[in-house]
């Protein structure tokens, strides 16, 4: 764990390795020294202290995994200020209440997403200053109150200033997550819970290269500059995951260690064996969940894998470091040992903690100050809700075994109450997306005449596959256990997702009448196969 904070240590590393490549960006090949992003860091700070930033100003960021990205958020912290980044693909209404209630005067962006921005400027109320990196050309403008500034017209203006490194304590950035039940929440993140969020690599993965495609918006994006200046590795940049271009950054810049997502893991699979697959420079991966492709990738490639259970919330306290792919459905355990300090309770409504084996939401607290959380900005009641009783309750379900290994069940609001049994949405889920032909699959508990819930899954095929409901139906029964069967199945063209994180809004799904291509397997509105009809007897 870095007890000190990424500002401290890339002033540690300018002084004692100036010359070593810190970043790389991977389509150009464009690198910059130590000292050069030391020295860009200054520089930003010294352009926003001439534009009016001063301590305990928010200073929003709609940006990619740019060298820029990573010069303003350090810069920042050099005057106090914090950044809010959010995430760049947002538009309309939902980037309209984050602008609002983030409470910026100055934002910094690109030119692709300053339409997006221009859209809605008669809507904001404290952004007076839109700051366009990547243009070039004189483009002062203004829009609906905004001043619009190409980076020359930015850079025109610099005023001198002492920087101050920030102390654990110091706010890093405020990061907004998902809002699946209401508005997105604003995360306040010490600079010592994102010292303390970075994972940890086995002894043995040393030199080359750190890859990432991570935005900055998340925490994973951060970290990962975070983890490269602590393992002093070199970070290599590319704006977005690209299937073809991959492989070929990683041997031509000698990356080691990556984090990649299941999607992404299926999709590199999908590429035709060659002889070169187990002899790239790549050993070590972080993924989650880890699912059945996991261990192929981790036979075919070569590459030893870790995953864990995490959130912007509280970093990632449980872990599994080297996993041998004989047990891929835990996310890890606590390690005793970890400096982190973490501590972690599964418990009830009363938080009183469950029996080995029960299911329970998960609490958090650690024993290194700075190393969570700082509570929700401007949202006392969530952060109230969230911390209670000294822990952080993170909402989510999970259980742990006798040798210690915990297991991710699901979001609590969204678990299934079904016949005494508690369902994992998550379960249900990854059942459905075994049968050929689906694509996507979101499950919700809606009420059953019972007082109780029944389980419904909405299904989206993949590119074009008209699904058979009935079969899907018949598939999942023979399947899974009996408890979890859906009752009701409905095919759809897209999941509602929620724009920041992209999960499926469960919420809205809940609510949606049944749709035109929908089948109740106990009211027989398809034909009804026999082992159906036999359960339906049944119950």
């Amino acid at each position: 764990m870095s007890t000190t904070t990424l500002p401290r240590v890339l002033r540690d590393r300018v002084a004692s390795a100036p010359e070593q490549v810190a970043l790389i960006d991977a389509p150009t090949g464009l690198s910059v020294t130590f000292a050069e992003f030391g020295a860009n860091v200054q520089t930003w700070a010294r352009r926003m202290a001439a534009h009016g930033v001063v301590a305990g100003d928010h200073v929003a960021t709609l940006l990619g995994p740019t060298f820029d990205a990573y010069y303003v958020w350090i810069s920042l912290s050099g005057l106090g200020a914090v950044e809010v980044p959010i995430n760049p693909q947002l538009k309309g209404r939902l980037l309209t209440y984050l602008l609002n209630h983030a409470e910026p005067r100055i934002l910094v962006t690109q030119s692709a997403f300053l339409e997006n921005l221009l859209s809605i400027a008669d809507g904001l109320d404290t952004l007076e200053q839109i700051v366009v990196i990547d243009a070039a050309e004189g483009i002062e403008q203004t829009a609906g109150g905004l001043r619009v500034l190409s980076n020359p017209e930015f850079a025109a203006r610099e005023i001198d200033v002492e920087f101050q490194y920030a102390e654990r304590h110091d706010t890093a950035c405020i990061i907004y997550t998902s809002g699946t039940t209401g508005p997105p929440k604003g995360v306040v993140i010490p600079w010592g819970m994102q010292a303390t969020s970075i994972k940890r690599l086995p002894e043995r993965i040393r030199g080359g290269s750190r890859y990432s495609f991570l935005s900055p918006a998340h925490l994973s994006g951060k970290s990962a500059l975070t983890s490269a200046l602590t393992e002093e590795r070199t970070l290599v940049l590319r704006e977005t995951f690209s299937v073809s271009a991959f492989w070929e950054d990683i041997a031509r810049y000698d990356c080691r260690v990556t984090q990649l997502f299941p999607a992404m893991i299926k999709y590199l699979l999908s590429q035709p064996p060659v002889d070169a697959d187990a002899k790239s420079p790549l050993q070590f991966m972080w993924t989650a969940p880890v699912t059945k492709d996991t261990k192929e990738f981790m036979r075919r490639f070569g590459v030893a894998v870790s995953t864990g259970f995490g959130m912007t919330e509280i970093g990632g306290p449980i872990y599994g470091v080297d996993i041998d792919g004989t047990n891929l459905e835990s996310c890890g355990g606590l390690n005793a040992a970890d400096p982190r300090g973490y501590e972690v309770r599964l418990v009830d409504e009363h938080d009183r903690e469950v029996e080995v084996g029960d299911v329970g939401e998960l609490a958090v607290r650690t024993s290194v100050p700075w190393s969570l959380n700082a509570g929700y900005f401007r949202n006392p009641e969530a952060t109230a809700a969230a911390w209670h009783n000294g822990w952080f309750h993170t909402g989510d379900a999970l259980r742990q075994d006798s040798d210690g290994n915990f297991y991710f069940v699901d979001r609590f609001k969204d678990c299934i109450r079904r016949k005494g049994e508690n369902i994992s949405s998550f379960e249900v889920e990854a059942y459905a997306l075994e049968v050929a032909g689906i694509a996507e699959a979101a499950a919700v508990g809606v009420p059953a005449e019972d007082g109780e819930q029944d389980v419904k899954i909405f299904l989206v095929a993949s590119p074009g596959v008209s699904l058979n409901l009935a079969a899907v139906g018949l598939s999942l029964a023979q399947s899974m256990p009996r408890f979890m069967i859906p009752r009701f199945l409905e095919q759809v063209n897209a999941l509602p997702r929620t724009p920041t994180t992209g999960r499926a809004q469960k919420g809205s799904l809940r609510s949606k009448p049944p749709g035109a291509r929908s089948w109740d397997r106990l009211a027989g509105s398809v034909p009804v196969p026999v082992r159906f009809q036999q359960e339906a007897g049944g119950r």
